[in-house]
Parts: structure tokens; C-alpha cells; sequence
């Protein structure tokens, strides 16, 4: 898969390259429905984009620029994906994080998609901790 799959908002499966004749790839590469996937290189303005996967998708495996993050169940997919796309503190953060020489392709580590700080909601009867 290209970075270009998960550069927009939604999983675009058709951006993939094939498979050398012969090459197989591993069963913990292929992605599926339900995914949260995130590009770790791209231009400065996409780096870091991610996307859920919503219907499962046919051979379709990740690549080195791409990672898959397990994401808690008390955690909404759909709102992480929605800050992490466009809040505008964390396209600042990445935009501040991302390393490489060239503005057409940054790169962010596993350890900055991490620290990305993540706003929560208090509901208005929860008991404080």
C-alpha cells in the first residue's frame, strides 16, 4: 500500500503497488476492516494522516511507511482519527516533528505519533479521580 491510502481521510485501497511474482507476504502485514492506520512519512502537511478501515479490504498489506496502531476500546477511532487529522495542535506537532531534508518527504518516528497529546471529555456526572 502507498501512503497515499490513508492520506485523505479515508482507506483509498486501490492506492497499492503489486507484489514481485513469487514474493509472499507475511499474514500479520495484511490489513483489515477495522484497522488504524497511520502514514509515518509523507509531505509536511500529510505526514502522520490516518485512517480507520471500514469495509475489509482484498490483499491488501502494510508497508515500512505505514503502521497499525492497537487503539484501547475506551478510546473512539473515529474522534482520534479526527484530532489527529485536524486539530490544529497536533498538525503543528507533527509539522514541528517531522525530520528529513526534503519538503516531499517527512518523516515522524513511533515515538512522536505517541506523544501526540490527545484532548479528553469529562462527562458532566463522572466522579473525578
Amino acid at each position: 500500500m502507498k501512503v497515499s491510502a490513508v492520506s485523505w481521510d479515508r482507506f483509498i485501497p486501490e492506492e497499492n503497488k503489486q507484489l514481485l511474482p513469487g514474493v509472499v507476504p507475511p499474514e500479520a502485514a495484511q490489513v483489515h476492516a477495522g484497522d488504524f492506520l497511520i502514514s509515518r512519512a509523507n509531505t509536511s502537511e500529510l505526514v502522520a494522516k490516518c485512517v480507520v478501515v471500514g469495509q475489509e479490504p482484498q490483499k491488501v498489506i502494510l508497508s515500512d511507511k505505514i503502521v497499525r496502531l492497537q487503539i484501547s476500546e475506551h478510546c473512539s477511532n473515529s474522534f482520534l482519527s479526527l484530532v489527529n487529522n485536524h486539530a490544529p495542535h497536533a498538525r503543528a506537532y507533527y509539522a514541528e516533528e517531522a525530520s528529513g531534508t526534503s519538503f516531499s518527504m517527512k518523516n515522524v518516528s513511533r515515538g512522536v505519533i505517541y506523544r501526540l497529546l490527545i484532548p479528553s471529555h469529562r462527562w458532566p456526572n463522572s466522579t473525578a479521580s
